[in-house]
């Protein structure tokens, strides 16, 4: 998207391409996982003001985006 990328972006593409199954995955669904506060939502850890045409949020406060995408990989990843 630009020249910053994150774990979570390309699990996505990973996951995207059928390959939520991979074991070599197994480290990066954990370290998705555990970015979950206690009420179950995720941060925005880096944000692009200024960047894009739309604000996302607040950094370091939870995050619907952050929360729906990270939540949409652990289901959509078949790794137990």
């Amino acid at each position: 998207m630009f020249y910053v990328t994150d774990i979570l972006q390309v699990v996505e593409v990973l996951v995207g391409l059928g390959l939520g199954d991979d074991p070599c995955l197994k480290n990066a669904m954990k370290f998705i996982d555990n970015k979950r506060n206690q009420n179950n939502r995720w941060l925005l850890e880096y944000d692009y003001t200024g960047k894009t045409w739309y604000n996302f949020g607040t950094k370091k406060q939870t995050n619907k985006w952050v929360t729906y995408r990270a939540a949409r990989v652990l289901k959509f990843a078949r790794i137990d």
